[in-house]
């Protein structure tokens, strides 16, 4: 296949080569902070981790995983309905003179299912293999081609939903194929560079992926955007131009795997290399992106355009779309814009303040409001400034102090998420992430951003690494994580010893290893020896342990410590009476009382 041997003529380029080890190098300096355990579903059940780092769709909008085994079929009037809007489509198209293609995208677990974290058992063919069977000449399916090529290169991203450069490339050279056009290689030939980011998979745990990606200076441009992606993706369209190709134009009906990016307007809505609109906008002269699951006859009609794609991800199949029965998407679009636009003017008008137009005005004016007490302006006003300029932090920094004052751990929350997005090299950033993540009981992304502040700054404070146990501990059972975390934070600070000895024993006391946990008490008490909650740690491993009168003394020692410690006076009680002490017993029944 041409393909195959073009990118194994990369491959083995010393550049390229060079690129390689680096990544790899990287890969596994973060590669034991980064990697979460296999099976861990996110805090929405969207999203699971694999193993070695990959993390799949879950459940989703569409309840994927139900698609995947068979579950979710569809019936014999939907594939009736599949076929005979694919033959409406090409037959349209053929009469129209433009060439017509529809593309389903496999899922990156029909891809690499040797990464999710347990055995698929498929109950029946999922909805893409019923169609195969019954229609598979109306549409490309680059399954067999992904999975043929998939040990060349990584060809879907381990943090993200969709593909890689390397497998958006490998399904555009398909597609140029049957449309005739001839692939533009020098793409192939851009410089590989090392990304770090936070991709659609990853966001849902807080972790952020190396991963690789061309270097390729864009020769086209976006000269139309409607901006409905502002708002919502459905609907958006965007025009691509190319002056230095001069084959034809293509319009594309499809979702994020064609997305090519956004309008180069700021420095965090880029474009995307590794989408299909974006490669065959580098090969043709114009290529209009339509962010829609139908086609609009009449857009096609005005465009007159030499080819047409049509695209959708496997997972989306279950519902047919209906050309036939839709508006116009230039009017769709419209109505979305003005619905979006009046609900902003109506939220904006029930609380007006003063209209400003550059940043420092907005900011100063944010300030005042600050400063006369009036926390609910002083946030509109800070939103203003983020919207006149996204990429400054400042107002972010002074909406965030005002959400912490007001307990308001959603929105503070967010406000560092957009701040990790804007320098995602400040590891504090991500500490004030991880404390609201925790305020809201959103226990695995507090973890994640605990684990990604320590791999920014290894050294970073004994407390940090102590949350950390705790949360490991307490939400994850993962108890050889938490004993590192601990340990390291012993080694930053002396005066957590006793500290560390205490959570040691717990997690020995708890796993039944309880001669180890006495020991680990003990230390604990060599190093602190007025603890008197550790004393009544060791009275009540002696009593899992059956010897009562040991653990008779050390709650008396714990009592001695703390006389005010009631519920100790009510275990002895229980103890003494269980050796029928009963005297005894009412003596520590009445301190009770």
């Amino acid at each position: 296949m041409k393909y195959r041997k073009k990118l194994e003529e990369e491959i083995i380029s010393k550049e390229q080569s060079e690129y390689f080890s680096k990544l790899q190098e990287l890969q596994k300096k973060i590669s034991g902070i980064l990697k979460l355990e296999p099976g861990i579903l996110s805090e929405d059940r969207a999203s699971i981790t694999g193993t070695d780092g990959w993390i799949y769709i879950y459940k989703g909008s569409n309840n994927f995983i139900d698609y995947f085994v068979g579950k979710s079929q569809l019936n014999g009037e939907q594939i009736e309905k599949w076929k005979n809007l694919l033959q409406s489509r090409i037959d349209w198209h053929k009469q129209q003179k433009i060439k017509y293609l529809h593309l389903f995208i496999p899922s990156k677990l029909a891809v690499y299912p040797e990464f999710f974290p347990y055995k698929i058992d498929i109950e029946a063919d999922r909805p893409i293999i019923q169609l195969q069977n019954i229609c598979q000449e109306l549409f490309i399916y680059p399954l067999a081609e992904l999975i043929q090529n998939k040990n060349i290169y990584r060809l879907y991203e381990k943090q993200n939903s969709h593909w890689s450069f390397w497998g958006c490339y490998l399904v555009y050279e398909i597609l140029c194929h049957n449309f005739g056009i001839t692939p533009n290689y020098e793409l192939l030939k851009s410089p590989i560079k090392i990304v770090k980011e936070q991709c659609d998979l990853g966001v849902k745990f807080n972790i952020h992926e190396m991963r690789l990606d061309k270097q390729v200076e864009f020769k086209s441009s976006i000269v139309y955007d409607n901006e409905l992606i502002n708002y919502c993706n459905r609907g958006s369209i965007r025009i691509l131009k190319n002056p230095q190709a001069s084959l034809g134009k293509m319009i594309i009906f499809g979702d994020s795997f064609s997305n090519p990016g956004y309008p180069d307007y700021s420095n965090y809505r880029k474009r995307h290399i590794h989408r299909l609109a974006s490669l065959f906008a580098e090969t043709i002269s114009e290529v209009h992106f339509i962010w829609s699951p139908w086609v609009d006859y009449e857009y096609v009609k005005k465009e007159k355009p030499n080819f047409v794609l049509t695209e959708l991800s496997e997972r989306f199949l279950v519902k047919v779309p209906q050309d036939d029965s839709q508006i116009s998407i230039e009017e769709y679009a419209r109505i979305k814009l003005d619905e979006y636009t009046r609900n902003k003017a109506e939220t904006r008008f029930a609380n007006p303040i003063p209209n400003v137009t550059n940043t420092k005005a907005s900011l100063e004016l944010s300030n005042r409001l600050k400063e006369q007490g009036n926390s609910h302006k002083s946030i509109q006003s800070y939103q203003e400034a983020i919207k006149i300029n996204p990429d400054i932090i400042q107002p972010l920094l002074k909406l965030a102090k005002i959400y912490e004052t007001e307990q308001n751990w959603l929105e503070l929350a967010k406000c560092y998420r957009r701040m990790i997005g804007l320098n995602p090299e400040n590891h504090s950033f991500y500490l004030n992430l991880a404390k609201a993540l925790q305020k809201q009981n959103k226990f695995y992304g507090a973890i994640a951003a605990y684990q990604e502040a320590i791999a920014l700054k290894p050294d970073i404070s004994a407390t940090v690494y102590k949350n950390l146990g705790d949360l490991l501990v307490k939400e994850k059972d993962e108890v050889v994580n938490a004993l590192k975390a601990y340990k390291k934070a012993a080694e930053l600070n002396s005066d957590w010893k006793a500290g560390f000895y205490i959570k040691y024993g717990d997690i020995l006391a708890k796993t039944e290893q309880l001669d180890e946990a006495i020991s680990s008490y003990q230390k604990a008490i060599e190093l602190q020896p007025n603890l008197a909650s550790v004393y009544k740690k060791l009275g009540d491993v002696f009593v899992k342990k059956d010897h009562l009168n040991i653990a008779i003394s050390w709650y008396q020692k714990a009592i001695e410590i703390n006389p005010k410690a009631t519920h100790i006076y009510r275990i002895l009680g229980k103890i003494l009476t269980k050796q029928g002490k009963i005297e005894e017993a009412q003596y520590f029944y009445k301190k009770v009382i």
